[in-house]
């Protein structure tokens, strides 16, 4: 599980969120994204890492409702969790992905 350390509307139905995820918060890149589910059998949802803080571990994602899944994701809080970040990648098209374990669950990275 990773923690919502915060989580805030920038606009209707616009959420910024800081998930507790310290192996994604070291290897990322510009322009990589997280795949995360709300519940274990839920919609895998691909976001785009807004940005990284190494040092507190945390990563920066905003979330726009757009469907029941998006929807569902913004009306989380600070103190929920989301069950996993189920992978991890770069555009479409990038350079060889490397290996990460984002928090038990193996990770893969591309290069942007």
């Amino acid at each position: 599980m990773f923690k919502i350390i915060h989580a805030q509307f920038l606009a209707p139905a616009i959420k910024r969120f800081v998930l507790e995820a310290p192996r994604v918060a070291r290897k990322q890149k510009p322009g990589q994204f997280v795949i995360l589910r709300i519940y274990e059998e839920g919609e895998p949802i691909p976001v785009t890492i807004e940005s990284s803080d190494p040092v507190k571990g945390t990563i920066n994602i905003v979330v726009q409702s757009a469907g029941k899944t998006t929807h569902r994701l913004n009306m989380l809080e600070g103190g929920d969790s989301v069950l996993g970040l189920s992978d991890c990648g770069g555009a479409e098209g990038g350079g060889e992905p490397d290996d990460l374990d984002c928090g038990g669950a193996q990770q893969r990275v591309g290069d942007p």
